[in-house]
């Protein structure tokens, strides 16, 4: 009966060990012209990248964390205002207490980081803006990096997966390759 305590103990602390480990995600680079891979044990994205490089500068209101390598490769959702719209938050919601939501429903953005390298993943994954209706917290960023354009091979623990092209429209994912945030 010992025995059979001692490997559930064993068992029950690796499994809860192995499942607090960091999920290891390898950025296999621009793998042929324009194609950009992000892999793991069992999982492997290809994206076609748009030609052209873009540049993001924008406000970051909220950012939300996103699974790794289970969304894709996919590090952070960033909430983004251009610059205009922020003063026009300012004017209209200033100290006003009022729910922002109608605000960013009208003038916000969303955009969804993948990293082009393990330390721009560094640097993305411990951005965190929690709150948008804080203004204060807000912060200002750049991004450089490539629209995705579409998700060419996918499999997710094994077995292959397809995103519909549409999900790419307007640069929602971008592969960053630079990537600097700081206060407003």
């Amino acid at each position: 009966m010992k025995f059979f305590v001692v490997i559930l103990i064993a068992v029950a602390a690796f499994y809860f060990y192995k499942s607090d480990q960091p999920e290891i995600i390898i950025y296999d680079g621009i793998t042929s012209e324009n194609i950009f891979e992000v892999s793991g044990s069992d999982s492997r994205f290809q994206y076609e990248l748009e030609e052209g490089f873009i540049s993001i500068d924008a406000v970051a209101a909220m950012t939300g964390t996103n699974g790794g390598l289970k969304e894709g490769g996919a590090l952070l959702t960033v909430h983004l205002l251009n610059h205009q719209a922020v003063n026009k938050f300012t004017e209209t919601y200033g100290q006003s207490g009022l729910c922002p939501a109608p605000f960013f429903n009208q003038y916000a953005d969303q955009k969804i980081l993948v990293a082009a390298s393990s330390v721009i993943g560094e640097k993305i994954a411990s951005w965190n803006l929690p709150d948008y209706r804080m203004s204060s917290t807000w912060e200002n960023f750049t991004i450089q990096g490539q629209c995705i354009k579409r998700l060419k091979y996918g499999e997710l623990d094994g077995e292959e997966m397809q995103i519909p092209d549409s999900f790419f429209n307007n640069c929602r994912m971008i592969l960053v390759n630079e990537l600097e945030h700081y206060s407003l």
